[in-house]
């Protein structure tokens, strides 16, 4: 038993060494390694301002800048990668993307702006479920970036309007490690992926 507790251990401490010299080869603001995967998205986010419907947000890692995306785009990105997971091509988890899926649901249409964050909490292994569906959808653009205060109309102190992302993703195509997305140096949003 205390063998097997201490191999459990190690493997433990060597992938988090492993998971921390991954993260650390990726930044915004350096040129990203040889094997890394970078793609410019351009952003074809909800409008989101005082007239504007409302849609589900999280905060950018910045603590700056708000994501936010459509109800339908957030949906229509769990069903695809409820496919992707059962034809095994996606990460994620059919099961705990259907739980999101059903929490979600219960809240539309949305009345007001949502923190899509709030999901995480309702149900056991939804903190990374949700974690994978914004990553998802900054690959797929289908998200808008900015402060509130911008949507609002831009003020005097406003960074321009985020209109394109970088993404920098590490691993191969079948299963990305992680991905880094930027607004030119500034890191909005990082994922990484567990590997089957």
């Amino acid at each position: 038993m205390r063998a097997r507790m201490t191999a459990f251990w190690l493997a433990c401490i060597l992938s988090l060494a492993c998971v921390s010299s991954v993260a650390g080869e990726i930044h915004c603001d350096k040129r990203p390694p040889r094997n890394a995967i970078v793609a410019d998205i351009p952003l074809m986010g909800p409008r989101v301002d005082e007239g504007g419907t409302p849609a589900f947000y999280v905060y950018a890692t910045d603590g700056w800048n708000r994501i936010y995306a459509r109800p339908r785009d957030v949906m229509q990105t769990i069903d695809d990668m409820i496919a992707e997971a059962e034809a095994g091509t996606g990460p994620g988890h059919a099961p705990s993307l259907r739980v999101l899926a059903d929490e979600i649901s219960k809240d539309l249409p949305l009345s007001d702006h949502t923190d899509l964050g709030k999901y995480a909490l309702r149900a056991t292994g939804l903190n990374i479920t949700t974690s994978y569906v914004i990553s998802d959808l900054l690959k797929r653009g289908r998200v808008s970036v900015g402060t509130v205060e911008y949507f609002r109309g831009p003020g005097p102190f406003d960074p321009p309007r985020i209109s394109t992302l970088r993404m920098v993703a590490l691993g191969d195509l079948s299963s990305v490690w992680s991905r880094l997305y930027c607004a030119g140096p500034v890191q909005l949003y990082y994922m990484q992926y567990q590997i089957p």
